[in-house]
């Protein structure tokens, strides 16, 4: 992504998602209360987000069933 604005989209889409009980992960909000959050790096100011900690079950692509996929 190239812009705040495309990270901020994906994080509000996220969020209607959750909303309407599709199970993905929501962003975390900043002490600000927004999604997305700077931060400054030698290499000049960056956007971040923050999620929460999924505890999942971690598989290689390449063993990866229909019935896992669902």
């Amino acid at each position: 992504m190239e812009s705040s604005s495309a990270y901020q989209f994906e994080l509000t889409l996220l969020e209607q998602l959750f909303a309407s009980g599709v199970p993905v992960a929501k962003a975390v909000p900043v002490k600000s209360g927004d999604l997305l959050g700077f931060t400054a790096t030698d290499a000049g100011e960056r956007a971040f987000a923050l999620f929460p900690y999924a505890d999942v079950l971690q598989l290689r692509s390449s063993a990866i069933t229909f019935d896992q996929s669902r």
